[in-house]
């Protein structure tokens, strides 16, 4: 910090050596007055050709938020204007302020009373869906505003608190209305609060930068908030309003066959939790089954002012052998911050009866050895990528054609030509409905011709 200070120093020294005929430095206020809600407009001049950065205005941030400046040049002369807004009400004063070797005056503010406080250019109205959270909990701060005619919405920011990690959900929510004769746009935005520390905090209001035409400043009302700490014990911390976990199956795991896939999708949804918060579920290992993901999605929304959160995964299960089996049970604990308690969503252990797989003759090896097998594998995999560009594979099918998709990786996987064979030609009715009579020699994949010619005569 002092190195900061000995430069900044040594640049100001150079600035006032660069700039001889610099010999005024004048500060004036719009209004002397002070009045809540209502922003002021500083105007600084010097008599010479400067940059927009050689004027120091951080002695302004202690007591005032600071608007974007407006730097003009004119004769020889440099102007910044500049909106300021009392951060306290019990600013009285603007310090002076350095150029070079030069300080502006300091200006001083009395309050004004209730009847000089002028229309404000715009109305902000903010709401939070709560005064009162959890340690991870998240609070939704929501913003109207409505800008009177004429007025020039610029800059929109919501400044750090401590304690609070804040993001923007979702775009601005914009609708238009008549008023006064004139069209204006109302603004609604909304953001995430999440806290990061128990104890009382203190949230600032948004600030809002303009013209009307004048430059200005608004800000809503400063929100206190009252944050829980997390409750002794329990490893998984979960808050939430209200949380729902959901499986389903398909095609049913009821009619399910040693070899065959399975797509298995699990659905977390919770109202009132972080989107961090939700767990990534999936079955564990085991000889019985493998298992692999195939989709993920996290999304989240606004529903009646609360923030709703979702993870879904998808995974393929294929079942190793015959017999029973059992899938077991899966436990989410969550903590209902609407009671006060620890709760569990879970599904139940799922039990399996596969049939016995049909005993088949060991396969007999074709006489041109195993270029069947890769030529097979190059027309799926050139196929796919022909198909479905850059994008991820699994995104891009649904319903029907996944199943026939995977059928056909299980054809590969046990490396026979007729059933190769068979597995392409019902996934290639699958992708392409409007071609049903399509053959190998047919199908839509330029370049493959000697790898189709292989399978086929396999």
């Amino acid at each position: 910090m002092v190195r900061l200070k000995q430069l900044f120093g040594l640049a100001l020294g150079l600035l006032s050596l660069s700039c001889p005929a610099l010999t005024r430095l004048e500060a004036r206020l719009d209004s002397p007055i002070l009045t809540p809600g209502r922003s002021l407009l500083l105007s600084l001049e010097a008599d010479a050709s400067l940059p927009a950065e050689a004027l120091d205005l951080r002695p302004l941030t202690h007591d005032f938020f600071i608007g974007e400046p407006k730097v003009s040049q004119r004769a020889g002369q440099t102007r910044w204007v500049l909106p300021l807004l009392p951060r306290t009400a019990g600013a009285r004063r603007v310090p002076p302020l350095q150029l070079g070797s030069l300080h502006s005056a300091a200006l001083m503010l009395r309050p004004g009373p209730a009847a000089a406080v002028t229309a404000a250019p715009v109305t902000l109205t903010a709401t939070l869906s709560s005064r009162q959270a959890y340690e991870g909990e998240p609070l939704i701060y929501s913003v109207h505003i409505r800008p009177a005619p004429g007025v020039q919405l610029q800059r929109l920011s919501l400044l750090p608190a401590p304690g609070l990690d804040v993001r923007q959900l979702g775009e601005d929510e914009l609708t238009e209305e008549r008023r006064q004769g004139r069209r204006t746009t109302t603004l609604l935005r909304h953001y995430v609060l999440l806290p990061t520390q128990p104890g009382p905090l203190s949230l600032p209001g948004l600030l809002v930068e303009g013209e009307s035409p004048r430059p200005f400043l608004a800000q809503a009302p400063t929100q206190q908030i009252r944050v829980l700490p997390r409750p002794a014990g329990g490893s998984a911390w979960r808050p939430a309003r209200a949380l729902q976990l959901e499986e389903t199956w398909q095609p049913p795991a009821e009619i399910a066959r040693p070899g065959e896939p399975l797509f298995r999708t699990l659905t977390v949804t919770a109202r009132g939790m972080a989107l961090a918060g939700l767990p990534e579920l999936s079955l564990p290992r085991s000889p019985a089954w493998r298992s692999y993901i195939d989709d993920q999605q996290h999304r989240e929304w606004l529903q009646q002012g609360e923030l709703m959160v979702q993870y879904r995964l998808r995974e393929v299960v294929l079942p190793q052998q015959g017999g029973p089996l059992t899938l077991p049970a899966q436990r989410l604990p969550w903590w209902n911050s609407a009671l006060a308690r620890i709760e569990q969503a879970g599904l139940p252990k799922r039990q399996l009866a596969l049939p016995s797989p049909a005993l088949q003759p060991p396969p007999v090896p074709h006489a041109s050895g195993p270029g069947w097998l890769v030529a097979g594998l190059s027309v799926c995999l050139g196929a796919a990528a022909l198909w479905l560009g850059r994008r991820p594979l699994m995104r891009r099918l649904h319903g029907s054609e996944r199943l026939a998709w995977w059928r056909l990786r299980l054809a590969l996987h046990r490396s026979r030509a007729p059933g190769i064979r068979m597995a392409l030609l019902r996934w290639a009715a699958q992708r392409w409905p409007d071609q049903p009579s399509v053959g190998l020699e047919r199908l839509p994949v330029p370049g493959l011709a000697v790898e189709l010619e292989a399978l086929l005569a396999a």
